[in-house]
């Protein structure tokens, strides 16, 4: 029975349900009907995508804004740049101040212009460097701001002249070098009617195509320089005037003190600076104690050639390295280095003046107390005189007349301590500080030429003295001479 039922089961036949069989065809039919649907869908987007896509990549769907002006992908350049232009200068600053009243004012003449070249060409290179999302949305266009031609000397006048209207100004820190150290000077805060950042404002207005209308008001102003933004100069000045410096001159040692060198020193406000000057000043100041000026030699050619030697003169003593110590001390200490140096005393002869080359010269003899006037080598006119006591001594060397007085009232202390009132001196030639020539009529005539009587002057009779007044101009030389 159990081998029966096998051989049975294998060669029947399977029979499924009608209501199977039906469902099952009817997905079938369903599933191609999709398919050809999603095939038809693929197709029309991959169409679309291709013609975006090139669109895209050409940056033709990106439309730019400047200001009124739309520049999209059919845009001429000419005509463009013109709109730009035209649409640029037609805005106007409208400034209100402090009462009320209203100005206006081209960009052009506040220094603003517009470089209608420039501005296409950057909104043409932004065009074809869009982002993607940006080419996507074609119907909103992008903006993009007015590229300006800035005159900053225009733009600072108007800023100072229409947009501000100072009510008290400020006032900088400037650097200090008056005192014992250096110092910067503190600022003020000031104010005036105004706006905020006024340069960058307009600036920002004109180049985004903002309102330019602008309500001045109170504010404060600040100083362009602070104290603090100068702290780094005078930490670096005190550093520096504080650097040691050793001066040696003959067995003497001169330290100048931080105050000294700071006295060298010489600012615009801002900066600091050594002045060549102000160092060669002290070191003359320091040395002028172990130096004695030569005096001059006068000597008289005379025909034959010979020197007659009128006044020998006498040498003298002088630092003769003072140029190059200053300059080593202005190069080193700004670089904070320590100097020492040697100022250097050498001996100096006297100078030699050779008197025939004056037209006139005057020559006081006080040896032989005669006056003698000279033309080149030639005497003229020769006087006797009286000159100063041994306690007044008439002073020696070479000078020139500097004032001629026809007649005055000399008054004074003797070299003796009492004081002289003398009316009516006449002919006066005085060649130095209150030293002259001039006649003396209250000596005894025979005085003159053998008898020295003055308080330093050289006394003439008055007839002498009037001749050698009317004779010798203004710097006509005077030798002095024993």
């Amino acid at each position: 029975m159990q081998k029966k039922n096998k051989s049975h089961s294998q060669n029947a036949a399977v029979t499924l349900p009608q209501q199977f069989v039906e469902s099952h065809i009817k997905v079938r039919h369903l599933g191609s009907k999709h398919v050809r649907r999603g095939v038809a869908s693929a197709l029309i987007v991959l169409t679309i995508s291709a013609v975006v896509g090139a669109y895209i990549l050409r940056g033709s769907l990106t439309d730019f804004t400047v200001g009124s002006v739309r520049i999209g992908r059919d845009t001429e350049r000419t005509a463009t740049i013109d709109r730009l232009r035209t649409a640029y200068q037609a805005r106007a600053i409208t400034v209100i101040d402090k009462d009320g009243k209203k100005a206006r004012y081209q960009l052009a003449d506040v220094g603003l212009s517009i470089d209608g070249e420039g501005t296409y060409d950057s909104v043409r290179a932004k065009q074809q460097n869009a982002k993607f999302w940006d080419k996507l949305a074609f119907w909103h266009p992008i903006t993009s701001p007015y590229l300006l031609r800035i005159d900053d000397r225009k733009l600072s006048d108007f800023v100072t002249t229409k947009l501000t209207q100072v009510i008290e100004a400020p006032v900088d820190s400037t650097i200090d070098t008056s005192g014992e150290e250096v110092r910067a000077t503190p600022e003020k805060i000031g104010s005036a009617y105004t706006i905020a950042l006024p340069s960058e404002s307009l600036k920002d207005r004109a180049a985004h195509h903002k309102p330019l209308e602008f309500t001045l008001t109170k504010l404060p102003l600040q100083p362009a320089i602070t104290a603090a933004s100068l702290q780094h100069i005078v930490l670096d000045a005190r550093a520096i005037t504080s650097t040691p410096v050793t001066l040696r001159i003959h067995n003497d040692t001169f330290q100048p003190t931080p105050a000294q060198i700071t006295s060298w020193v010489t600012n615009d406000g801002k900066n600091f600076a050594f002045k060549d000057e102000l160092i060669v000043q002290y070191l003359k100041d320091i040395s002028s104690e172990y130096e004695s000026a030569p005096s001059r030699r006068v000597v008289m050619r005379t025909s034959t050639g010979a020197e007659i030697i009128i006044f020998p003169g006498s040498g003298g003593t002088g630092v003769t390295n003072i140029q190059s110590v200053a300059a080593q001390i202005a190069t080193s200490l700004p670089k904070k280095q320590t100097v020492d140096a040697t100022l250097t005393l050498s001996d100096a002869p006297p100078q030699r003046v050779v008197v025939n080359e004056y037209d006139k010269w005057i020559n006081v003899n006080l040896s032989r107390l005669r006056v003698e006037a000279y033309e080149k080598d030639k005497l003229v006119m020769a006087y006797p005189a009286s000159a100063g006591l041994s306690v007044s001594p008439t002073l020696t060397g070479e000078h020139k007349i500097y004032l001629k007085v026809r007649s005055q009232t000399m008054r004074g202390i003797t070299g003796y301590g009492t004081p002289y009132n003398v009316p009516n001196v006449q002919w006066v030639n005085y060649y130095s500080g209150n030293y002259a020539i001039h006649g003396n009529y209250w000596a005894k005539p025979e005085y003159f030429g053998a008898v020295n009587s003055t308080s330093g002057c050289v006394g003439l009779r008055n007839p002498d003295a009037e001749q050698l007044y009317a004779w010798a101009p203004i710097g006509t030389p005077v030798i002095v001479h024993w």
